[in-house]
């Protein structure tokens, strides 16, 4: 069928070179990195890590703002809290005895509305 012509079969006798005899692909080649790029990169990270570390503790050196003031600075007079309350308390007890408003009415749930409704087509 092809005009080529067949190869000769191979003797069982002959010697194979053992170079070509092996199990596994062969290892990959070493990647070399110069020194002045491993300084330059290892600078980089642990600069770029300090200033997570700094940002993390927040120290109070590199606070901009003023801190909160924890006193008031307003003048409140007693006398002038106390002139904004009522002048007795007579009807303060009054009140709080009223009656309670009257409880809010509810629709049966669905469920009995479907059964009263059955039963009053059924009779």
């Amino acid at each position: 069928m092809s005009d080529a012509p067949n190869p000769e079969p191979a003797k069982p006798n002959a010697k194979v070179d053992p170079k070509t005899l092996t199990m596994h692909s062969p290892p990959p080649r070493v990647g070399r990195v110069s020194r002045p790029v491993l300084i330059g990169t290892a600078a980089v990270g642990l600069t770029g890590l300090s200033a997570i570390v700094l940002f993390a503790l927040n120290p109070p050196a590199l606070k901009i703002e003023a801190p909160p003031e924890t006193m008031s600075v307003e003048r409140n007079f007693v006398t002038e809290q106390l002139a904004k309350l009522p002048p007795t308390y007579e009807g303060f007890h009054a009140a709080a005895k009223a009656e309670p408003p009257p409880a809010p009415q509810f629709h049966p749930p669905a469920s009995e509305t479907a059964s009263t409704a059955q039963s009053d087509d059924a009779t």
